[in-house]
């Protein structure tokens, strides 16, 4: 900018727009407008990604592990109910009631869902790192001792060597000393400024509607975390079958029961086969 503000000077140019720095010295021969946008200076330094030992832990919350470690356990404890009476060795892998490969079918179905899901945000995790800078402020950049690079004709270097006190520089206009045009823009900036034009602009064109570009400083793995609200309608269904299920057997021992109360010494019948 050195370089554009000397050319403003000379008259190369009637004018400049873009981030200028304003300093005292560059008052002396060029005319600033008011700044129609904030900057700022920033450093952009190396980044460390965070280990995690129990990240296989994170892509679902411990109140989603609880309820999928309950309702596992439901599950077995119904498929054990159902078949305990018809297959009481539990040996190889056939299922001798009807009940049960329902409750088998339907969790089956969860655990895919479960399993996907939880695959596809384990992968997101693993990909998508939380990183964190490891240079954070000025003073962490002295204590480091590291190298610092900068543009050789900005005033960065020389506030980097003397260590003085940041004021932050704007994007603006640079006419020639005594411009007549200079106070022309600055007024309509201002009336821009005051009625709000600029701040819309700059959210129509610079800035996501989604703020997909938010500071990853500002994310929290928990949020990225699945919760119970986005699997509710999975459990309800495996619970709700398995306990259908288990009503449906009680009734139908129930009726054996009875059946072979009243029926008469000496008959046979099938009913005692298994459903």
């Amino acid at each position: 900018m050195k370089y554009l503000s000397t050319s403003i000077y000379c008259k190369k140019y009637d004018a400049v727009v873009g981030d200028i720095t304003v300093l005292a010295n560059r008052t002396n021969y060029v005319e600033f407008t008011q700044p129609y946008a904030k900057s700022g200076l920033a450093m952009v330094v190396p980044v460390k990604s965070k280990e995690n030992a129990w990240l296989f832990v994170k892509p679902f919350r411990a109140a989603m592990w609880l309820v999928v470690s309950i309702a596992f356990m439901y599950t077995m404890f119904a498929v054990w109910f159902l078949e305990r009476r018809t297959n009481p060795e539990f040996r190889g892998e056939a299922l001798r009631s009807n009940f049960t490969r329902v409750v088998l079918v339907v969790w089956l179905f969860v655990v895919f869902v479960l399993t996907s899901s939880y695959t596809a945000n384990l992968s997101s995790f693993l990909t998508v790192q939380r990183l964190e800078p490891t240079v954070t402020d000025m003073a962490t950049l002295r204590r480091s001792n590291s190298p610092v690079g900068c543009d050789r004709d900005s005033f960065v270097r020389k506030y980097m060597e003397e260590v003085l006190d940041f004021h932050p520089y704007n994007i603006l206009k640079i006419f020639r000393k005594g411009s007549p045009i200079a106070r022309d823009f600055s007024k309509a900036i201002l009336e821009l400024s005051e009625n709000e034009t600029l701040d819309r602009l700059d959210r129509d064109w610079f800035k996501s509607s989604n703020n997909e570009c938010a500071d990853s400083d500002n994310k929290d793995t928990d949020n990225q975390s699945l919760s119970i609200s986005n699997f509710w309608g999975l459990f309800l269904v495996t619970t709700f079958t398995s306990t259908i299920m288990l009503v449906l057997y009680i009734l139908h021992l129930f009726r054996k029961f009875r059946y072979h109360s009243v029926r008469p010494i000496g008959t046979r019948s099938g009913a005692d086969a298994s459903f």
